[in-house]
């Protein structure tokens, strides 16, 4: 699973660094709800479990409060940028959506992208 992280992660950062369009961020985002919500339990590994905690876990609350994967886009890109204790253009991009649209994030989830939220 943190093998995977870490492709979703580069990908993240290479629309960054294309200088293209940033709203491929919001299918990338899409994919990231998509697939971490359809993750089942298994044994996972001990460099596993943040990773698990982070993205499957939380996408699996998104998925319970019924968030569509298009409005959970930006919370998804947040949720993986901290797992890197990353920021720059994507997570601008994630906050300022989140903003626009007024996304209502669930409790559970505010604490591990609150960094993010409270710079802007």
């Amino acid at each position: 699973m943190k093998l995977v992280a870490e492709i979703h992660f580069n990908i993240m950062k290479a629309i960054a660094a294309q200088n293209s369009n940033l709203e491929r961020l919001q299918t990338h985002g899409r994919n990231l709800f998509v697939f971490w919500s359809k993750r089942k339990y298994r044994v996972l590994s001990e460099q596993d479990l943040q990773v698990n905690k982070t993205m499957r876990d939380n996408s699996s609350i998104l998925l319970k409060a019924e968030v569509d994967p298009d409005t959970a886009s930006p919370i998804m890109l947040l949720l993986l940028a901290s797992l890197y204790q990353y920021q720059g253009e994507p997570t601008k991009w994630a906050v300022n959506q989140i903003k626009e649209k007024k996304i209502s994030i669930p409790p559970e989830i505010i604490y591990n992208i609150s960094l993010y939220l409270e710079k802007e």
